[in-house]
């Protein structure tokens, strides 16, 4: 009899410790999952999106007296692209789940020359168009060269915002020169860089 109380009693403890065990392991588990789902890094980088320069030129033949080329030259892109360019730069930028891309400036240069180097009644201006324009960077234009952060106003910033927080839509952004009748040759180029702050989480 007294040995029959002993197993009886040493099943109840084994199963008790079995459910104990179970329960600890299911606990651990959930814990485990839970962690998973909880845990994410934060991501926040600086860069620089340094946009192909855009050039307008005219050239006029003296014989004909004639515009061979004139016009406003543009080119087109989005912030994606721009984003894919520099993934070779920005440490693990492929691996993040992109959530914003802030603007912090805008730089904008040109270099130039023409003919006769006398007048200087020249301006060229940064347009940028798409389902957002606006005009940026109106430059006289009487010196080969010049370059400036871009104060921006809010009807400029929210079409830049509009691109940065719409990553897949292209926008076109042209360099456009004006006042150039006395100018038999010109050539300007525009260049453009959109520093942003980058957030995001892997």
């Amino acid at each position: 009899m007294i040995r029959k109380t002993m197993v009886l009693k040493m099943i109840r403890l084994c199963f008790i410790l079995a459910v104990m065990v179970l329960g600890f392991i299911a606990i651990v588990g959930t814990s485990s999952d839970d962690a998973k789902k909880v845990v994410s890094f934060d991501f926040e980088k600086e860069a620089e999106f340094a946009l192909p320069p855009v050039n307008d030129t005219k050239n006029v033949s003296f014989d004909m007296v004639k515009s061979l080329a004139s016009g406003a030259a543009c080119n087109t892109t989005n912030i994606k692209s721009e984003l894919d360019k520099i993934k070779d730069e920005i440490e693990d930028l492929d691996k993040v789940k992109i959530k914003s891309v802030r603007l912090e400036y805008i730089w904008a240069s040109y270099t130039a020359n023409w003919s006769p180097m006398a007048v200087t009644d020249m301006t060229c201006r940064l347009v940028i168009e798409g389902p957002r324009s606006g005009v940026f960077y109106e430059t006289a234009i009487n010196t080969t060269s010049g370059s400036q952060f871009i104060s921006l106003t809010d009807a400029q910033k929210e079409v830049i915002n509009y691109y940065l927080s719409n990553r897949n839509t292209d926008f076109t952004y042209c360099v456009e020169c004006y006042n150039h009748d006395n100018i038999s040759q010109y050539s300007v180029t525009y260049a453009v860089d959109i520093g942003v702050i980058i957030k995001g989480e892997f």
